[in-house]
Formats: C-alpha cells, structure tokens, sequence
C-alpha cells in the first residue's frame, strides 16, 4: 500500500479507534475524525485551504439536511395517517414520508 493510500486511512481509524475503543460519543469522534482529514488533506496532500473549506461544506450541505428530526406532535401525525400503533418508533429520512409510505411502516416494524 503507498504513502498516500495509508494517510487518507488516518481518518478512519481514527473514527473507528474513538468510536470503539475510546467509546467517545458519536459527535465528538466525527469532529475529530475531521480534524484528522484536514490535516492530512493540507499538510500530506498539500490540498490549498480554500479548496479543503469548500469540500468541508459541500459535505456538510450534502449530509445534514437528510436527517430529519421529527417533534413528538409530527411522530404521531405521521403515525397516526399511516395506521402505526401510538408507541410506535421510526427513523425518517428528508422526504421518505411523502415519497414511500411503505418504507415507513418498515423503519417502523424494524425498530
């Protein structure tokens, strides 16, 4: 394996090092993870700091949005219109909701 290929690894391990074996909490060991990629992207990679901003937030643009947290009135609305039981628990992606019902009685029987 080069040079190059064993510190674009850095990152990961260290996200799965905090993750597993430091049982750092999930935020916390992206952010470091992070950090870990914006050193090797400008220091090894010698990637400019314009460039590594911009990849830092398209990512986040890209990611973020698609999470979507529903308040307790929302979970039994959408329960309630889709026939789940009161206590029932769902994970709901940006749109899934309107866009495949089924998939939200699955999230649903899964959790």
């Amino acid at each position: 394996m080069g040079l190059s290929a064993l510190a674009a690894a850095v990152p990961i391990f260290t996200l799965l090092y905090l993750l597993a074996a430091k049982r750092t909490p999930a935020w916390k060991a992206v952010l470091l993870g992070l950090g870990a990629a914006c050193v090797i992207a400008l220091a090894v990679q010698r990637m400019p700091l314009g460039l590594a901003l911009s990849a830092i937030g398209c990512g986040a643009a890209f990611g973020l949005p698609n999470h979507v947290a529903l308040t307790e009135g929302q979970a039994q609305e959408v329960r309630g219109k889709r026939g789940l039981p009161p206590g029932a628990t769902f994970t709901c992606l940006q749109g899934l909701v309107k866009r495949a019902p089924s998939w939200t009685k699955l999230l649903a029987a899964s959790a």
